[in-house]
């Protein structure tokens, strides 16, 4: 999942998410780190990743291209030092290279979320661009929809290809997340870095290309204070409530031709928290007690037991919507992944068993998935410890090896129905189902359909995978997640600077014989900017789509 921390701003029900990035003390931003210490820093950063990372080279022309991006990442650094901000700017192309989205540093831009100092318009992506979800005025509302074309002067496609510099993307769709969802032209710092012909800070000057195809200049004067929340397009659909719980269900339509699941996260359930005290993961009790709290709307019991008691759970949640559906004999299914950019992964596989069945669950090809065990990986994660890992084993593993964990072309082999079998049955809540039966693909509606947009990242993603090849339709924009792709990630500080980030420990293939297939997953029904425009710009037009390719 993302790593920066997000804010929401709600619409009538509906996030609009904005990340933001920790931010150190003002005294610490501004003293200028001396250059011995920065440098001590970049070796640091780089010894994680080359001992951590699974292949850190792949996707940057190899060993030796690393290996001079990291001299000249050392060479730039001046010898009065930096600041914490200008150092966090000074090794982001260094990560960006490495091409994994899991991978990052967290920079340090200064941000006042109620006086952007950016483009003060929300954008939404559809295709391979960006268009205005919502405005902040009552009077710039005409550009609702309107696609963007420039700032500064510097074209849309320019921009999109310095982000890909500067932040670290597994497709073209990453990118439009970053500049949009996540706030990279909101935000002042980073649009300072993607266009530095932009010297005038007290405004900005973008080119919109209308809803009528005309493309019009406009300047928005600088900093702009927001009143919240956003002004959007009027909405048509009525989405489940997702305030105490990150998944929720509903029907759409009287007749109850049509459900909708929708899932904004993958942390907050019980199941999840059954699971990593399971495996002695501790350190995500938290996630644990911000369920209860938001579920049961009080503080958590100091009985960590009472807490995951008391969590919301995706095995109660899931049953329920299964039966209602087969009760109404429901013709559609929209998955809405929208929002959901991550978090423990084995809630696919509990909605996969409801709609597909056991058999498909542990059947389902997961491909090509390889661990790295690593100095640093048990320097964060000391238990269990490699000896216990290579109990059993005919060959251990030393530190530096790749455990393979599955791979497609081995077929399903014993040792791995039994490992799925294990992590499921961790989860006790859902493992009781899983022995019993009853509601094994208890019922799966005709039309099974996904939404996405490129946020739907990391676990939200895999659940996507899951149920396309479970036989699921998918509709919308691309996400920008890879099935090919790095994850799992251990988070790192660096002694000197402060500055935080992650590093991805597993390699994920989904598609090992199909490059491009692994790259960007398609939809089967893309979102098209002229359907946008018929409804209106609604922000749950890709609701309306996937009623309408659905048959509902």
């Amino acid at each position: 999942m993302r790593t920066d921390s997000v804010v929401p701003v709600v619409v009538a029900g509906v996030v609009f998410w904005l990340a933001v990035v920790p931010l150190g003390g003002c005294g610490l931003l501004d003293r200028s780190i001396p250059r011995e210490e920065l440098v001590e820093d970049v070796e640091r950063l780089a010894w994680t990743i080359e001992d951590a990372h699974p292949d850190p080279y792949a996707r940057g022309g190899g060993k030796s291209a690393f290996d001079q991006r990291l001299e000249d990442t050392i060479a730039g650094i001046p010898a009065e030092g930096m600041t914490k901000r200008e150092f966090s700017l000074h090794l982001m192309p260094f990560m960006a290279a490495i091409g994994d989205a899991h991978t990052v540093i967290h920079a340090d831009f200064e941000t006042d979320w109620s006086r952007p100092g950016g483009i003060p318009l929300y954008f939404g992506a559809v295709g391979e661009e960006l268009y205005v979800r919502g405005v902040t005025r009552e009077d710039e509302r005409r550009l609702i929809g309107a696609r963007l074309v420039s700032v500064e002067g510097v074209p849309f496609e320019e921009i999109v290809e310095r982000h890909a510099r500067f932040r670290p993307r597994e497709n073209e769709y990453g990118t439009l997340a970053w500049l949009g969802h996540y706030g990279d032209l909101w935000c002042g710092g980073p649009l300072a870095a993607l266009v530095p012909e932009w010297k005038n800070r007290s405004q900005v000057t973008v080119g919109l290309r209308m809803p009528s195809r005309t493309v019009e200049i406009y300047t928005f004067a600088l900093p702009r204070q927001v009143d919240y929340p956003p002004i959007v397009p009027e909405q048509t659909v009525t989405l489940p409530n997702t305030d105490r719980c990150d998944f929720a269900w509903s029907f759409l339509d009287a007749e109850r031709r049509v459900a909708i699941l929708r899932i904004d996260g993958m942390m907050r359930y019980r199941e999840a928290l059954e699971m990593w005290e399971a495996h002695g993961w501790r350190g995500n009790r938290d996630h644990g007690r911000e369920a209860y709290e938001m579920y049961q709307g009080r503080s958590a019991p100091d009985d960590y037991a009472d807490v995951i008691a008391g969590a919301p759970s995706v095995t109660e949640v899931f049953r329920e919507l299964v039966v209602a559906m087969e009760d109404a004999g429901t013709r559609t299914l929209l998955v809405d992944l929208r929002r959901n950019d991550g978090g423990n992964s084995f809630m696919s596989n509990i909605l996969v068993y409801f709609l597909y069945g056991r058999d498909v669950l542990l059947e389902r090809s997961p491909g090509l998935e390889v661990k790295k065990y690593s100095e640093y990986y048990f320097e964060v994660r000391p238990e269990p410890s490699l000896a216990d890992i290579n109990e059993g084993r005919d060959v251990p593993l030393a530190l530096g090896m790749r455990d393979t964990l599955s791979n497609p072309r081995h077929g399903l082999t014993p040792e791995l129905i039994e490992s799925r079998l294990a992590n499921l049955g961790s989860m006790t809540t859902f493992a009781a189902e899983l022995e019993s039966g009853e509601y094994d693909a208890y019922y799966t509606p005709e039309h099974v359909v996904v939404l996405s947009t490129p946020w739907t990242f990391s676990s939200g993603y895999t659940m996507m995978r899951y149920l396309y090849r479970a036989g699921a339709e998918l509709a919308g924009t691309p996400s920008g997640q890879a099935s090919n792709c790095y994850g799992d990630i251990l988070g790192f500080e660096l002694p000197n600077s402060g500055l935080s980030g992650s590093v991805s420990h597993k390699a994920y293939v989904g598609y090992p014989d199909d490059p491009e297939l692994g790259r960007v997953l398609p939809m089967d029904h893309p979102m098209t900017y002229e359907y946008l425009r018929e409804t209106g710009f609604d922000l749950d037009a890709e609701v309306l789509w996937g009623m309408e390719v659905g048959g509902g």
